[in-house]
């Protein structure tokens, strides 16, 4: 890569993400998606398509078949595709491939491979997580974040300025050597386009209690992490704001709880949960309670607020997100509706924040993602309004959701 001096670093990698961006002010709207038939996609409402997933077999990312179909779809819908590598389970060969200089060469010499023969438009990497335990079996050291930078330049070195490097990323920064986040982390916004903030899978069976999966802001209970921190937590480590991206679920995490809730109020979710945890699970805690939009949909009624009996539908004002109980099986849901993820969206476009991004557009009836492409719009009348910490606390609503 050039030497360039930060300032004009960081202006040229601004200016890259606002002349890709296909909605209005340089928002995205970007879709992680893991089927095989792009009849099914509405590009119109996406500024960029992730496919999930590539592994690293032997020190080189797979080439999965659907991107023969998908590039040139939706390249004529002026749709920018990325190929995702990694994923929960997917992330094996990360640190064996990146703690050693062969291994990262080879790594960058086959991911350019890739996108020259493709014609995508760039690589997220989603490991899941430097540093950190993560899936049965995957290896993790405490230089991960370290050499994760390094293979990054070196990649971005390789595909040059035009091409696409984006991340998932956990709602804490990277950690450091000592397993702490890191409270520097302005080298990889150097790097990076933008980073997708995996703002879901917050609560669940791998905790104790039941309670909110993608919360605007910690609730009554439940874990601290949350939209607000993870943008919060980022910005001060130094990614700007104008390359965090927000992610959304278009999908519940299912759990039951050991007592009916069907009577608590709605900022009371957050009950003794059914086989619950406090210890890491690499089985992923509880990620086979997933229940998609599209599955959710038959215990709601028409108008999205009220639920069918014996569900029990509530909204939480405080996590900005709405839950369900069955009051016969103790069974609950927390997800997202066209209600909470308007609020994100809002919450974006106030903060002026990059864009929102959603797993997995395979899960959403069409009402979700048309919510997210709302951002377009939204985006127009407030311009640029240069969001920082202090923002943050107006930008996130209180009382009672808009119907």
């Amino acid at each position: 890569m050039k030497l360039l001096s930060i300032s004009a670093l960081a202006g040229l990698l601004i200016a890259q993400v606002a002349s890709r961006a296909v909605g209005s002010d340089g928002k995205l709207v970007v879709g992680y998606w893991t089927g095989s038939d792009v009849s099914t996609l509405n590009f119109s409402q996406l500024t960029h398509v992730n496919y999930a997933f590539s592994t690293i077999q032997d020190g080189v990312p797979n080439l999965p078949d659907t991107l023969k179909s998908l590039v040139p779809a939706a390249h004529a819908a002026d749709t920018k595709v990325l190929l995702s590598i990694g994923g929960w389970g997917g992330g094996n060969g990360f640190t064996p491939s990146f703690n050693n200089s062969a291994g990262r060469a080879k790594f960058v010499k086959a991911t350019k491979k890739i996108i020259d023969e493709t014609g995508i438009d760039g690589i997220d990497i989603d490991w899941e997580y430097p540093g950190e335990p993560g899936a049965c079996g995957q290896p993790y050291q405490a230089d991960d974040t370290a050499n994760y930078l390094t293979v990054l330049k070196e990649l971005r070195a390789a595909i040059g300025n035009k091409k696409i490097l984006s991340a998932a990323t956990a709602t804490h920064p990277f950690v450091d050597n000592k397993g702490k986040p890191s409270k520097d982390i302005s080298a990889f916004a150097k790097v990076f386009d933008y980073i997708n903030l995996m703002s879901y899978d917050l609560n669940g069976i791998w905790g104790l209690t039941t309670g909110a999966n993608a919360p605007m802001v910690k609730g009554r209970g439940g874990v601290a992490a949350s939209v607000v921190q993870g943008v919060t937590d980022w910005s001060k480590a130094g990614m700007p704001m104008n390359q965090i991206v927000v992610g959304t679920p278009f999908y519940g995490h299912n759990m039951t709880s050991v007592h009916s809730m069907g009577k608590n109020s709605p900022t009371d979710e957050y009950v003794p949960v059914v086989g619950g945890n406090t210890g890491h699970n690499c089985n992923g805690g509880g990620f086979s309670t997933e229940t998609g939009w599209t599955d959710i949909v038959p215990y709601l009624a028409a108008n999205r607020t009220s639920a069918v009996a014996p569900w029990v539908r509530k909204f939480d004002t405080i996590t900005r997100t709405p839950w369900l109980t069955n009051t016969k099986t103790n069974e609950f849901i927390s997800y997202d509706d066209p209600i909470s993820l308007a609020e994100k969206v809002d919450y974006v476009v106030c903060m002026d924040l990059l864009g929102v991004m959603t797993w997995e557009l395979s899960l959403d009836n069409g009402e979700l993602l048309r919510v997210l492409a709302e951002i377009f719009d939204k985006a127009k009348p407030h311009g640029h309004q240069h969001g920082g910490h202090s923002k943050s606390a107006h930008c996130v609503p209180t009382g009672p959701p808009k119907a």
